[in-house]
């Protein structure tokens, strides 16, 4: 069984300041196996090398999991860094060559076989909208758990669904009732006691308390 792993970094640009990396791996038959994001200093390519290393170290947890896998396939949309986690290309930053040396030796302990292929951006849409919700402050706290799914229009997800994840990051400020209590923007309840359905990560949180 083949393990798909897209990763993706971006945030940052030709200078050091705040960027994200992230990484989602699936099945080949689409199912989801795990995602992680993080936050992190340095260019976009650094980025872009710290999803690859940041899938690397995930690999042995996700491995014990799904012992079935038997070969690996990386998905990047960085032809750089593709061509040079092949070695097709040198590192002549310093950072990047570091961060290769770190990739190749993770990926000496998975004993099986790796393609790396060069993906175009519309088909990385998973690992950059990961990088989006590190960037916004939303981390991937279990990378077992749902992935998490980007919400528009009517299923946008409230403020109050926010607040029970602990994930609430509202730009606007939050409308009061008269006693001064936060209000959801959904059910109109007080975020204490939103009524607004449960989320999927919440779902596979209290499945597992349960187990």
């Amino acid at each position: 069984m083949k393990l798909f792993i897209n990763t993706d970094g971006g945030g940052g640009t030709t200078v050091e300041r705040k960027a994200a990396a992230a990484f989602v791996a699936r099945l080949e038959d689409g199912t989801f196996v795990a995602a992680q994001n993080r936050i992190l200093e340095g260019t976009s390519n650094v980025a872009e090398w710290q999803g690859v290393v940041l899938a690397m170290h995930a690999l042995p947890t996700i491995l014990d999991k799904y012992p079935d896998v038997d070969s690996l396939q990386f998905n990047l949309d960085s032809q750089l860094v593709s061509n040079q986690l092949m070695g097709k290309f040198d590192c002549k930053d310093a950072r990047l060559n570091e961060l290769r040396e770190t990739a190749w030796e993770l990926r000496r302990r998975v004993p099986m076989p790796m393609k790396v292929h060069w993906d175009h951006r519309e088909t990385n849409k998973e690992a950059d909208f990961l990088c989006h919700e590190a960037l916004n402050g939303r981390i991937i706290a279990d990378m077992f758990a749902a992935m998490p799914v980007k919400q528009t229009g009517k299923s946008k997800v409230t403020v109050g669904q926010l607040f029970r994840i602990g994930l609430l990051d509202e730009p606007k400020p939050l409308r009061v009732d008269k006693e001064g209590f936060a209000l959801c923007n959904g059910c109109k309840a007080k975020l204490l006691n939103c009524k607004c359905p449960l989320l999927e990560v919440e779902i596979a949180a209290a499945v597992q308390v349960a187990a």
